[in-house]
């Protein structure tokens, strides 16, 4: 349902209808509440005619026994400063205590994704929301939240990155996503489906740079924490003179006499998609379509070598042995099987004709699961990890193809964390109550 900002500035009231009753209460007296409508998970809501406060306050009145595990309402609303706040109205088991959260509809595991609009434009601003989910399109958002990097240390292997942080408003013109999981990596995907439902709907570049990426972790019976991650950020800054170009730029006739269908066109056009997004998974399978395509071709132009006439006799002793007079077009399937190669098989003979089969096969053993899960099970939960692999096997790759030496490449070795926790004092459960 859609809520303009103003309606969300005196408050939204929502309860579950079968479990309990709210009432307002005033100096002049109390009065039950009479529901708006119906969310699609079931919880009835109203919005209230102002804010909750000193002369306004709510009550519930129960029509089974409250439970301690079960919220008996929930109230959100805007605050002048930007901030979307939560009210749970949770029982303690003696009475009804009133638990503030920030950012998130409800108390649970959430990732919140805040977009440039890109080509979006709206007036005035508003909420959808459905569920434990929301969709709000904004002049402003709430932090905390980072320009990027402040100050660099040290040198390739030994680099340090420090990044200013606000906890401020943000004013331009915003998407705001906020979606649940069972956990953080699911919450991570529905937050990104909901930008991918937007782009259904409205159309390609309807938003644009990440300004905001967070897991926000709300679970009943601690402190609110979020985890401000900033790899979106991270932009290496690389000066370079005369010198560098003289001595980095000299394949550069290598690179201009390829053909756009050579081998190693594929490679750096896959090399350039990696590198210029900002989604790991989208990175990841740029690279593996890379190393694909390459070791595929390649395989194909050398006709498998030994590798396949090993196959091919494989596939003929087991045909003799345990087809015959089967039906020609299932030993023909049966056979093929036998004899294609896997992705595997094609790396592995890649790396071995090119006397780097010790070198790279237990590296691209990190990454080869990691593709089934992305492309089968649409398991990204490890991407991260083996994304620095898929990255050093494609410039191993490129090297191979371009004769480029493997010194002037650009490497990343070291492993970099770019997550800041904060404990949101204030918001979430006392961690003993």
């Amino acid at each position: 349902m859609r809520i303009d900002l103003d309606r969300y500035r005196t408050g939204f009231l929502r309860w579950r209808a079968d479990y309990c009753a709210p009432y307002l209460i005033s100096p002049v007296g109390s009065m039950p509440v009479t529901a708006e409508g119906l969310l699609s998970n079931g919880e009835s809501f109203a919005f209230l005619p102002k804010p909750l406060g000193d002369d306004l306050g709510v009550t519930f009145h129960g029509k089974r026994a409250f439970s301690r595990v079960e919220p008996l309402g929930w109230y959100e609303r805007l605050y002048d400063d930007g901030k979307f706040i939560t009210d749970v109205f949770d029982f303690s088991g003696t009475d009804v205590r009133r638990i503030h959260l920030i950012h998130v509809p409800d108390a649970g595991i959430f990732h919140r994704l805040v977009v440039d609009a890109g080509n979006l434009e709206w007036d005035p601003d508003f909420v959808l929301r459905e569920g434990r989910d929301a969709i709000r399109m904004l002049s402003a958002v709430h932090g905390p939240w980072s320009e990027g990097i402040r100050e660099e240390r040290g040198d390739r292997t030994n680099y340090e990155v420090f990044f200013d942080v606000r906890e401020g408003s943000l004013e331009g013109k915003f998407v705001e996503v906020v979606a649940s999981g069972d956990d953080k990596y699911t919450a991570r995907v529905r937050a990104f489906a909901l930008l991918g439902y937007i782009n259904v709907i409205l159309g390609p570049a309807t938003y644009g740079a990440i300004r905001v990426d967070a897991e926000i972790d709300a679970r009943r019976g601690q402190t609110e924490r979020l985890t401000l991650l900033a790899d979106d950020l991270l932009r290496y800054r690389v000066p370079f003179d005369d010198s560098a170009i003289h001595l980095g730029f000299t394949d550069l006739p290598t690179i201009a006499n390829a053909t756009g269908s050579s081998r190693l066109m594929i490679a750096l056009e896959r090399y350039s998609q990696a590198s210029s997004t900002r989604s790991e998974e989208l990175s990841f399978a740029a690279l593996i379509a890379g190393i694909d395509a390459v070791t595929s071709d390649f395989y194909k132009e050398r006709g498998g070598g030994d590798q396949k006439r090993e196959r091919i006799q494989i596939a003929n002793e087991f045909v003799s042995e345990h087809l015959a007079g089967a039906d020609k077009k299932m030993v023909s399937r049966i056979r093929d099987l036998i004899i294609s190669p896997s992705f595997l098989d094609r790396f592995v003979f890649y790396a071995s004709e090119h006397g780097l089969a010790d070198e790279l096969v237990p590296k691209f053993q990190k990454i080869k699961n990691q593709r089934n899960n992305l492309f089968h099970a649409a398991n990204s939960e490890t991407t991260h990890v083996n994304l620095k692999s898929a990255q050093q096997i494609m410039l191993e790759v490129i090297a191979i193809e371009s004769g480029i030496d493997r010194r002037k490449m650009w490497r990343f070795e070291r492993s970099m964390s770019t997550a800041g926790i904060w404990s949101l004092q204030g918001y979430g459960w006392r961690d003993d109550a």
